[in-house]
């Protein structure tokens, strides 16, 4: 018997988390595998409560939690603590997983002897998004093809060996809960630690791109928030930090200065254009907290 618990850390998207419940009660598993769920609810009004008391399934019991605090990475470890399965899953609130969702996941760790396997994480679009959306890899995030990685994913669709979580602190660093990143840094300690790591891309769930995100301004500041946040993981995580944040600047500020260039040649490709505007967001990023003077909405 194979024991899994799906951890869900919710926040004030009650529709959205009754279709990622509704995904989740459909998965096609064999007789052998055991399935708890676990809503963490991180709004202090509790508003996951009513969806996680409507939705019921006889073949998955459901278990509410409430983190009033809120801090994405405190949500998450509640659910790490209240789990009893020797694999724990994570989807987020806001995805619906393919029937044969787990059921891939479960294959490939199997088949890999595997820690870690991510699944892909497949954008859907409001049908009123601009069409350059569709092209962003920060949207359509890549997954290399199936087989071992060296490269930390997020937990929008991942299994990883309960025992390797019970052993790391936290396991989510609370200083990354307002921030977001909590995810990256700890997948990051855990390849450094040598855990084995695969990507299985047929193991898919849709994510829902509200219209809001569909913005160059959005995407902008997402990009130079995602570049603080890796500069951030990496000087945390190296064994020499001044050489990390000096490597960063250099590397970075190279960077900057190519994607402005580009930007600028692409004036009239607009897709292109912001791309390289989207680059150039990040490295500026990367320099600013590698300097230790992190951009005001970095974050």
């Amino acid at each position: 018997m194979t024991s899994c618990s799906i951890c869900i850390a919710s926040y004030r998207r009650p529709e959205s988390l009754g279709r990622t419940l509704d995904s989740l009660f459909a998965q096609q598993i064999d007789a052998d595998v055991c399935v708890e769920i676990i809503v963490v609810d991180n709004d202090p009004e509790r508003s996951a409560h009513c969806v996680v008391e409507s939705l019921r399934s006889p073949r998955f019991p459901v278990r509410y939690l409430s983190e009033p605090r809120k801090n994405i990475s405190l949500a998450r470890n509640a659910g790490v603590h209240a789990a009893t399965g020797e694999l724990m899953l994570f989807i987020d609130d806001d995805e619906q997983a393919d029937p044969a969702w787990m059921r891939r996941l479960l294959a490939a760790r199997d088949r890999y002897d595997a820690d870690i396997v991510w699944g892909k994480v497949a954008p859907r679009f409001d049908p009123a998004a601009p069409a350059w959306a569709s092209a962003l890899a920060m949207f359509d995030r890549p997954l290399p093809p199936e087989g071992p990685v060296d490269e930390a994913h997020g937990t929008g669709n991942v299994l990883v060996a309960a025992s390797l979580l019970r052993g790391e602190p936290g396991p989510f660093d609370e200083r990354y809960g307002a921030t977001g990143g909590e995810d990256m840094h700890l997948f990051d300690r855990l390849l450094r630690k040598g855990a084995v790591a695969v990507t299985c891309p047929s193991a898919v769930v849709i994510e829902d791109v509200p219209l809001a995100r569909t913005t160059t301004e959005w995407v902008v500041r997402r990009a130079r928030r995602t570049g603080c946040l890796y500069a951030r993981r990496q000087i945390e995580l190296a064994e020499r930090p001044l050489v990390a944040r000096v490597r960063l600047v250099i590397v970075s500020a190279r960077n900057v200065v190519a994607a402005a260039v580009l930007a600028a040649l692409n004036v009239r490709r607009p897709c292109r254009r912001l791309e390289w505007r989207l680059k150039l967001a990040s490295n500026r990023g990367r320099v600013c907290e590698a300097v230790g003077r992190p951009m005001e909405d970095g974050y």
